[in-house]
């Protein structure tokens, strides 16, 4: 992977970083530059978090090794291509996103300002690597599975939709709470509960008609809380069944099948 990390290195050295306000990454639509805090001691944690991620991405193997191996067969000379900018200057809530740059090339995004929060609250090391595997995995899959990159901005709803899902769906279980997936216990009643909270809203969002109501389904499958992204968790949740059922196989042969009609997979019972 390549690092780009002048942005944070001016930031860390307590210089302004208004010089980088025009960088492509902050005039892509829905983003822009917003000036972090000077205080010394959000510097300082900034300091910290990017000494940790500079080891973890020198050193990075993903999460469930082995669902990477069976899906994306070329991940590491993937992984290998892609930049890393190490910013600060987003709003919230974009501590970490895939964006493709003006060379056509997609972009991981991580803005370590708005990493501090997660300091004192958990384990820096996990959520570093959580969210690495999290983003990289999209670049895999944009990399492997032809159009749906495009297709996550289409104006079709259900092709919106099914892209979206599919994406944020294999992002969201090879990455869950920085875990293997069989060290989890999935019929734990908080994971039933979202499930079956997710699933309902897909449901809903399946048979959404109008256009204003299918823009906000669009918007609240991927945005808002971790637990409430509709499209996130019914996508996971589904393919957790699919491997309960048939394994590493199960897995490979959905990414295969790929994403057209995928949202309403993950609402159907399974045979």
């Amino acid at each position: 992977m390549k690092l780009e990390s002048a942005i944070v290195k001016t930031y860390i050295e307590g210089k302004s970083v208004d010089v980088f306000s025009d960088n492509w990454y902050f005039k892509k639509e829905g983003y822009c530059f917003q000036n972090p805090s000077y205080d010394k001691e959000h510097i300082e944690a900034v300091s910290r978090i990017y000494s940790e991620i500079k080891e973890i991405i020198e050193n990075f193997i993903p999460c469930n090794l082995n669902i990477w191996e069976a899906i994306f067969p070329e991940w590491k000379r993937i992984i290998g291509e892609v930049t890393i900018n190490l910013i600060v200057g987003f709003p919230e809530p974009n501590d970490a996103t895939v964006l493709k740059a003006p060379d056509g090339y997609n972009h991981v995004i991580l803005d370590l300002g708005l990493w501090v929060k997660y300091e004192g609250h958990c384990k820096m090391r996990s959520v570093i690597h959580n969210l690495l595997t999290h983003e990289l995995c999209h670049i895999c899959i944009g990399e492997t599975v032809t159009g749906i990159d495009e297709d996550t901005l289409s104006d079709c709803y259900f092709t919106n939709l099914d892209a979206n899902t599919f994406h944020e769906g294999f992002a969201h279980l090879v990455s869950f709470e920085d875990k293997d997936i069989s060290s989890i216990d999935w019929k734990e009643e908080r994971w039933s509960k979202v499930k079956e909270a997710a699933g309902k809203k897909m449901q809903e969002a399946i048979k959404a008609t109008e256009k204003q109501e299918q823009d906000q389904y669009l918007y609240d499958a991927i945005y808002g809380n971790y637990y409430d992204k509709f499209a996130c968790m019914s996508g996971m949740f589904y393919l957790v069944e699919c491997w309960q059922k048939n394994g590493i196989q199960g897995l490979r042969k959905v990414f295969e099948e790929g994403y057209y009609g995928f949202s309403a997979k993950t609402v159907k019972y399974y045979e």
